[in-house]
């Protein structure tokens, strides 16, 4: 079986330095993994690579059969991530939080304000 998530030499890099280096592993179905380590080592960027919210420098990465870079819509379908705490300062309501999530998926203003509005009175919020 192949796995659930693959990353082939990831890389990110912010000017010279390499937040992430080279990074190769693979997870299979069913499988926990915790990401540790101090501040400033790649665990964040490394997951925000992984749902598309920011490009990698170099390498691949796939979620299922998806190839994060080449089809990141395809990719997004099969992973997500929630934060345990917002860590924007701007970020307060729920309709914040929707629209920066909307916004980083790469909806229009018109678009993530039907929608944003939508999720809410589903949820009754």
């Amino acid at each position: 079986m192949a796995p659930v998530i693959r990353i082939v030499n990831l890389t990110k890099k912010f000017g010279d330095l390499a937040a992430v280096d080279h990074l190769n592993l693979e997870i299979e179905n069913k499988e926990i993994l915790g990401l540790l380590g101090p501040n400033g080592t790649g665990k964040t960027t490394t997951l925000l690579m992984l749902i598309t919210v920011i490009k990698h420098t170099d390498g691949t990465a796939f979620i299922g059969p998806f190839d994060v870079a080449k089809e990141p819509d395809r990719a997004r379908t099969l992973i997500g991530m929630a934060f345990q705490e917002p860590k924007l300062l701007w970020v307060s309501t729920p309709w914040d939080v929707l629209n920066w999530h909307a916004k980083i998926c790469g909806l229009s203003a018109d678009e993530r304000k039907k929608k944003v509005k939508w999720a809410l009175e589903e949820l009754e919020l």
